[in-house]
């Protein structure tokens, strides 16, 4: 009776989604001379409202001349391409969550430190938030102030970075901006400690306009107004983080001494605020940035309502892996031996302070499902053939086996100069007249007669998968592309190994009628410094559990559609 009524749940909710967007047709027609400006928030799901502002026209045109061109053209029937620009301004945080954290900031007066110039300048760790936008303005949580100059100015500083990683690490800053905060405006004195006040600054005519491969950074070491960030909190005692673990990933962890050797990663969050103004070519492209966070929460809510109370399973690596949870014989009494990456020491610098801020535990905490087994090992590869026993281990002490399996595996076969990626991806290149199910068909026909004695990584993933598909015939699985990372050179080879695993996950997914995730547009080899805790750049931050979970949840959502 639950499954039939989560069942209605869902018809509901995906019979509203199909009517909304029917009702975009209904609204009324944008005039081509006007170009819609939108406040509302980019990670936060207010609706916003439209402004229309004069869009410029063409030289030599006039807009009388372009809507009879218009005319013309749909009167003929013909197809065109909607070329009209629409500028949509965002809130980095979302408003509500922002005044949340306001409100303990400068009420409670207790929770943040004192920016070390000496460290600056600071980049958030999510270097592609605010790329390809021009600022509108910025709001500073202030702790401290210095003197003012003869102007009677407070001095801040904004750097603009390429938010490539050696950029970041070893590049001077493209841009430099001076920002000058005038203390009778908002309120400052000098030499002042424990000020505690949000401020809110208009950047309009400083012009800084980033582009789509361009970061900022916060803070200089010449600065006379010094931010609050927040300490890292293992005791979850502090308000304002706890607000930004489940509300604002974003903002966890950055980098420290940008463009300087002394670079490193910071186990610490900024919590400043943007306004930022992007445009967007053509109404669908428009709808879908105003759109995007309101359709994520719709997902989430339509897969609880499918996968609430259900049993997930974990089968991976030390990305999956959680102290206390992965090798807790609680659980499954076979796993107490697992090897564990996210330790007390990992969780604290990966800001992982509760399993259920991981990629997995995102799932059982915002899905309402319920945790089976995390039989997850630090280190463990498929050559191992540690695999054979432990993906015959996802269900529970009592007996109980998982609804629903993650498998997010094999990055460990890249060490060294890893392990080859098969024949499989090139008897698919030259198949000739045979369809590519037959030959993966053949080609998985044949892997499976090896019983699990393989050579290589393709042969390896089919015979794991096969492994539990076997043991767990009414489970859904669900296998996650690897990501990419930045490790040391001939360390991991993720540039040469990586796109190849994923390109067999893929036939092999394919060919089986297994969901696959596909992380590379999540996770990238160009951004993935920005998800990552650890100078490896393999392991994910919070902000990259998050990432990986959305990703989940986008592509299990478009199952319904």
């Amino acid at each position: 009776m639950k499954r039939f009524l989560s069942f209605l749940l869902v018809c509901a909710l995906l019979f509203t989604l199909v009517l909304s967007s029917c009702n975009i047709e209904e609204e009324p027609d944008v005039k081509e001379s006007e170009t819609p400006t939108t406040e509302a928030t980019d990670k936060g799901t207010e609706k916003p409202t439209e402004k229309p502002t004069e869009k410029p026209t063409e030289p030599g045109n006039d807009n009388e001349n372009n809507n009879e061109n218009n005319n013309e053209n749909n009167n003929e029937g013909e197809d065109k391409v909607d070329t009209t620009p629409y500028s949509y301004v965002h809130t980095y945080i979302a408003e509500d969550v922002f005044e949340e954290i306001t409100e303990i900031y400068e009420n409670e007066k207790n929770y943040g430190s004192a920016y070390y110039l000496g460290g600056a300048p600071y980049v958030m760790a999510d270097l592609f938030g605010l790329s390809n936008s021009t600022l509108k303005s910025i709001t500073i949580p202030v702790l401290e102030t210095k003197t003012v100059d003869a102007d009677g100015n407070f001095k801040f500083t904004i750097s603009v970075f390429k938010n490539d990683l050696e950029s970041i690490k070893n590049s001077s800053p493209v841009h430099v901006y001076d920002i000058a905060i005038s203390a009778e405006e908002y309120g400052l004195t000098e030499s002042a400690k424990n000020v505690y006040k949000m401020i809110t600054v208009d950047l309009s005519s400083y012009g800084i306009a980033l582009e789509a491969n361009e970061t900022i950074a916060v803070s200089g070491a010449e600065d006379t107004l010094v931010p609050a960030y927040l300490a890292s909190d293992a005791s979850n005692s502090n308000p304002i983080f706890n607000i930004l673990k489940m509300k604002a990933p974003q903002m966890l962890s950055f980098s420290m001494n940008c463009g300087k050797a002394a670079f490193d990663l910071a186990s610490n969050s900024l919590f400043f605020n943007f306004t930022y103004e992007r445009e967007y070519i053509g109404k669908d492209a428009y709808d879908a940035a105003v759109n995007e966070d309101e359709e994520l929460a719709t997902m989430i809510e339509t897969l609880k309502a499918y996968y609430g109370g259900l049993n997930i399973s974990v089968f991976g690596d030390s990305i999956s892996t959680y102290e206390g949870i992965s090798n807790n014989i609680n659980y499954n009494s076979t796993i107490g031996g697992n090897a564990v990456w996210y330790n007390s020491g990992a969780i604290n610098e990966a800001l992982l302070y509760d399993y259920t801020y991981t990629y997995w535990g995102s799932m059982v905490r915002e899905l309402d499902m319920e945790l089976c087994v995390a039989n997850t090992w630090s280190g463990d590869s498929l050559g191992s053939n540690r695999w054979k026993t432990r993906a015959k281990q996802l269900h529970n002490n009592d007996g109980e086996e998982p609804d629903l399996i993650l498998v997010y595996f094999g990055i460990n076969d890249t060490w060294a100069e890893g392990r080859n990626v098969g024949d499989l991806l090139s008897r698919i290149e030259n198949r000739g007249n045979k369809s590519v199910d037959d030959v993966v068909g053949d080609w998985y026909a044949e892997t499976l007669e090896k019983g699990g004695n393989c050579s290589n990584w393709d042969e390896y993933y089919a015979s794991l998968i096969n492994t539990i598909m076997t043991e767990y015939p009414a489970a859904k699985i669900v296998c996650i592309g690897l990501c990419h990372n930045g490790a040391k050179e001939n360390y991991y080879h993720a540039d040469k190994w990586v796109p190849l695993y994923n390109e067999a996950m893929k036939a092999i997914t394919n060919y089986l009628g297994i969901t696959y995730v596909d992380q590379d547009s999540v996770i990238t080899a160009e951004n993935n410094h920005a998800y990552m805790h650890d100078m490896r750049y393999l392991h994910p931050n919070a902000h990259g559990h998050r990432v990986i979970f959305e990703a989940i949840v986008r592509t299990l959502f478009k199952e319904f559609v």
